[in-house]
């Protein structure tokens, strides 16, 4: 084998691994390396931590405008929520997975501090003692319930309730 063909072969890769490198430098080199500054924001629902408190204004929010159906099922309420037009997928499930925070043992709840931001998630707190959150394709689902069956009634009026502050 020639040692001289070796060196040609090996200089065409050099050549082409360059060209590669150049054109790849020309493409990046209208790209910034330096992030873009953001205008500041309030922290808004995903940039939210586990450990936080549940602001009622928050999930109200999120909820806002969204599709709703509800369906007495044993011991309380199925609500499916789904995205539309003014309410965003995400925000759904956001919305549904504070709900599910919201009724947690233990976990902080802080109700709307204005009637406007109100939605009655806080009376609604009254009568549940379950609460389990499903997300799907198209939104989300949870199931209120409670373990006292005289609370029944007023848990799912009060879920109906909550259903048409936020449509």
């Amino acid at each position: 084998m020639d040692p001289r063909a070796g060196q040609l072969h090996g200089a065409r890769i050099t050549m082409r691994t360059s060209s590669l490198l150049v054109a790849l430098a020309a493409v990046l080199s209208g790209c910034s390396a330096e992030p873009q500054p953001r205008a500041p924001s309030q922290p808004f629902l995903s940039e939210l931590s586990a450990t936080s408190e549940v602001d009622e204004a928050t999930i109200c929010r999120a909820l806002g405008h969204a599709g709703f159906h509800v369906a007495d099922v044993s011991g309380g309420v199925l609500v499916s929520i789904y995205p539309s037009p003014l309410a965003t997928l995400h925000n759904v499930r956001t919305g549904t997975d504070l709900i599910g925070r919201a009724f947690s043992p233990g976990q902080a709840f802080v109700p709307a501090s204005q009637s406007e931001d109100a939605c009655k998630v806080g009376e609604l707190r009254r009568y549940v003692t379950i609460a389990l959150v499903e997300q799907t394709r198209a939104g989300a689902r949870i199931r209120l319930g409670t373990a006292n069956a005289a609370d029944v009634e007023a848990l799912r009026r009060v879920a109906r309730e909550v259903v048409d502050e936020l449509e």
